[in-house]
């Protein structure tokens, strides 16, 4: 089986942050099959993991062209902002402003 790193390539890391995702690039410093099946464990100069045989986990990603170009724009460890709560909150602010209100009532006369 084909290993998705190899020592000294680049991978994008994943930190939880309070307000959103933090993206990181990181390096891999050591590859080596892990225990289960299609697995690989690697080590980073941000941490360890296990990933599977696409070169995913729970927080590293592959680099690919829409991530490196963000990194390049916006620096290493940029904070990506989750965009369904931003989209609630504009719904929300903008209802609001319009004077309309979720307070459906008991008015409809059908009792």
């Amino acid at each position: 089986m084909n290993r998705p790193y190899s020592a000294g390539q680049n991978l994008a890391w994943l930190d939880p942050h309070p307000d959103g995702i933090r993206l990181h690039r990181a390096t891999v410093i050591h590859i080596q099959p892990a225990d289960q099946a299609n697995r690989w464990n690697i080590s980073t100069d941000r941490g360890d993991a296990t990933v599977d045989h696409t070169g995913h986990s729970g927080h590293i990603l592959p680099i690919g062209p829409d991530i490196a170009t963000e990194l390049y724009i916006r620096g290493d460890g940029y904070l990506i902002h989750p965009t369904i709560i931003e989209h609630r909150q504009t719904i929300e602010r903008d209802g609001h402003d319009l004077g309309l209100s979720a307070d459906n009532g008991d008015d409809l006369g059908l009792d």
